[in-house]
């Protein structure tokens, strides 16, 4: 019988990315388009015809955006919606053209049809599409959890982690179109109404086609963090816990935005071996991992949120061939086990301790756990091997 395959997507389509990024007042979500696109990379190196409903995440006009309206944008198997941009209206229009497209997509294919839904968003067009359609099964990849991933302690904040699909009873129901859920963190079980239906773990893709250049390490013992600078990932303890060891030939390379950064840049003035970077390119950040002693993933484990997400800069920090250093996070499956290195002890002196004594490993013993490290990343979790297992996981639904 005839597979169908729908993809609700993130993605910031190349047609329509220069205009994105001339009218975004903030930063894009590159996040959500690079796992978009490492799931369309994997469908197609798996043989799989897939149909791309996008939905392309940008800020609220007029504040965050200086567009109120998207254009809609079609090419081949790709749709990408128009939508109304007024902040607070903007839901509604994206659930309406979804629910539209969608609609179509379904009266259009015969056969078992198949639709996979980033994140939580049209969750409620999934429970009308099922209603029509009961044929159709839905699986939900659940990348982050509301309540878990805004730093702020704002007043809005604080509304957003009241409201969320899972912990309203009038919406926690349209959870019942959902027949598989794909998780990034196993323990997302525990919060989202899955009741007794099948889930996996998926905890991400490596999606990174360019072949990485032969780079000489720093001939310092270098310490190096990319990523958000919030406070909750742990940047003021890295920080204290570098300043703590007095070795010259040691270097702490930090490259990020968030609440932090004045706070980095602070530290780099009192102590000339750290070094915050500006924005660079791709290319250029992969160099200096490269370059590195040792990546570093500073988040404590007793940080509830991190029970609910999976670093994705594990992928990219392993990925490079330099070893990672990080707390023993739930969200990590057993079989990172054998790939990193794990503080023992989480206090600020014992972060300290557990960098020297690995910076002070062998070279050889350095690069050969991480060129290991990097083999499995590639192997393992590249977007044809991750795909086929959650189209494994949906032909047993």
């Amino acid at each position: 019988m005839e597979d169908n395959v729908l993809f609700v997507s993130k993605l910031y389509p190349d047609a329509l990315l220069s205009d994105f990024v001339k009218d975004a007042k903030v930063g894009l979500d590159f996040a959500a388009h690079n796992l978009s696109m490492a799931i369309w990379t994997g469908f197609k190196q798996n043989g799989i015809d897939v149909d791309i409903l996008n939905t392309p995440q940008l800020g609220s006009w007029p504040k965050f955006h200086n567009t109120p309206f998207i254009k809609e944008y079609v090419n081949k198997h790709l749709v990408s919606v128009s939508y109304f941009n007024l902040m607070y209206f903007k839901r509604k229009s994206l659930e309406n053209h979804v629910y539209n497209c969608m609609y179509k997509w379904c009266r259009k294919h015969n056969g078992q049809k198949k639709i996979l839904l980033y994140n939580f968003n049209y969750i409620g067009v999934a429970k009308k599409i099922k209603g029509l359609f009961p044929e159709v099964k839905f699986c939900m990849i659940v990348t982050d959890l509301p309540e878990y991933m805004s730093t702020s302690k704002g007043i809005f904040s604080s509304i957003v982690k009241k409201t969320t699909h899972y912990q309203d009873p009038d919406k926690a129901s349209q959870y019942d179109a959902i027949d598989g859920f794909i998780l990034l963190a196993k323990d997302m079980k525990n919060k989202i109404p899955i009741d007794g239906k099948p889930w996996i773990q998926i905890e991400g893709i490596y999606n990174d086609e360019a072949v990485l250049e032969k780079v000489e390490k720093d001939i310092h013992k270098v310490i190096m963090y990319t990523g958000n600078l919030g406070s909750r990932y742990g940047i003021p303890d890295l920080l204290k816990a570098f300043m703590m060891i007095d070795d010259p030939d040691y270097r702490l390379w930090i490259r990020g935005n968030g609440e932090c950064e004045c706070l980095v840049k602070e530290c780099a003035k009192q102590d000339s071996r750290i070094k915050y970077f500006d924005k660079m390119s791709r290319k250029e950040l992969t160099n200096l991992q490269q370059r590195a002693t040792i990546m570093i993933n500073p988040v404590h484990s007793s940080e509830e949120f991190s029970h609910y997400f999976f670093p994705s800069k594990t992928l990219e920090y392993l990925a490079s061939g330099t070893p990672t250093l990080m707390s023993r996070l739930s969200c990590m499956p057993p079989e990172y086990e054998n790939h990193l290195f794990y503080f023992e002890d989480e206090s600020v002196q014992g972060m300290s301790n557990r960098i020297k004594e690995i910076c002070e490993k062998s070279k050889s013993e350095l690069n050969d756990f991480g060129l290991k490290a990097s083999m499995f990343i590639k192997d393992k979790k590249s977007p044809k091997v991750q795909i086929k297992k959650i189209m494994d996981f949906y032909n047993t639904i």
